[in-house]
């Protein structure tokens, strides 16, 4: 690259030289996506566990999202809490009613 170097440090932060500086639109984006490139295979070539546990976990962590939200979309949601307490309620009520005497059971209506 003419204008500018690449920090070897690792770091992988562009630093331009004084001509660089004075104009910018030197570096193409073609330059930078291919030093960045370069960098993500140096890195995984460095560190190929570490490389697939994350490919892993990523895969995992957008499934699961994934996963839940069209699970979302294809079952219907269950009622509310209180809904469901209240129909247990009435359930319970209900078969309650027909082993009470009838003059507890109108206080059960």
């Amino acid at each position: 690259m003419p204008d500018g170097t690449f920090d070897q440090t690792g770091s992988g932060l562009y630093t331009p030289d004084a001509e660089a500086e004075a104009n910018p639109a030197d570096v193409s984006d073609e330059q930078l996506l291919a030093h960045y490139r370069q960098q993500f295979e140096q890195t995984a070539a460095d560190y190929p566990a570490g490389t697939v546990l994350t490919a892993f976990g990523l895969g995992v962590g957008l499934g699961t999202a994934l996963g839940f939200a069209l699970g979302r979309i294809v079952r219907p949601q269950p009622p509310s809490l209180p809904n469901r307490a209240e129909q247990l309620g009435e359930r319970l009520l209900a078969s309650i009613r027909d082993v009470v005497p009838d003059n507890v059971a109108k206080y059960l209506d």
